[in-house]
């Protein structure tokens, strides 16, 4: 959870998808609150924790995955320059290590621009690994990509994508689920006979978000 633009932002951990929901509710309420999921982003992973870094306005969200050999590994996600959106603007996922070093990393706390302390709970399984305390630095980490590319876009109901990077994306519905197989050798992919629903293009430091109406 983080303070932004005078609500609050809650970030989902969820097992069954991997994916995060992002929730939004204002600070004050009376009665009952009903928050509804304004967005979802697909991050591969499980998080524990978001913070802001105001001075930046940079947004982080902290979480570990499983790998396959059964050991877990930690990961932050920031988001730089966020928006109105904060999911779609540009990111970064940055890979931090195993638990076995960090232990189960699950408290984050940003101290400065691009700096910030990472908790890690203690892990008692065949070995014990006791809680730990991490400071992060990224200030050194190259600036990111512009998001924006004038050859892919959505029109009507089709998606223009140039042919040379259509390996590179994936058109996901809310489950995270591939929603459409590639036509190959074409800059264009149609789209018509998908359903009406909120899907996601995403590829390298790209991602976004098309509504399908009818």
């Amino acid at each position: 959870m983080i303070f932004w633009q005078d609500s609050l932002h809650l970030f989902s951990k969820n097992w069954e998808n991997l994916w995060t929901r992002h929730y939004v509710v204002p600070m004050a309420w009376q009665d009952t609150l009903i928050a509804n999921p304004i967005d979802s982003f697909f991050v591969n992973g499980l998080i524990t924790d978001a913070g802001h870094d105001q001075i930046s306005n940079t947004i982080y969200l902290l979480g570990y995955k499983k790998e396959l050999s059964g050991l877990y590994s930690s990961f932050i996600y920031r988001f730089i320059n966020a928006n109105n959106d904060c999911l779609s603007s540009d990111y970064q996922r940055i890979e931090l290590g195993s638990t076995l070093n960090l232990a189960q990393t699950e408290g984050l706390c940003m101290t400065g621009a691009n700096k910030g302390l990472i908790t890690g709970e203690q892990i008692v399984s065949i070995i014990t690994i006791p809680p730990k305390l991490h400071f992060f630095d990224f200030s050194t980490i190259a600036g990111l990509p512009a998001q924006g590319n004038s050859d892919i876009y959505f029109y009507a109901h089709i998606l223009y994508i140039p042919q040379s990077v259509l390996s590179e994306f994936q058109l996901l519905d809310t489950m995270g689920r591939s929603a459409i197989e590639w036509k190959k050798g074409q800059n264009h992919q149609d789209l018509t006979n998908l359903k009406p629903g909120t899907y996601i293009l995403q590829g390298p430091h790209y991602r976004k978000t098309w509504i399908k109406i009818n």
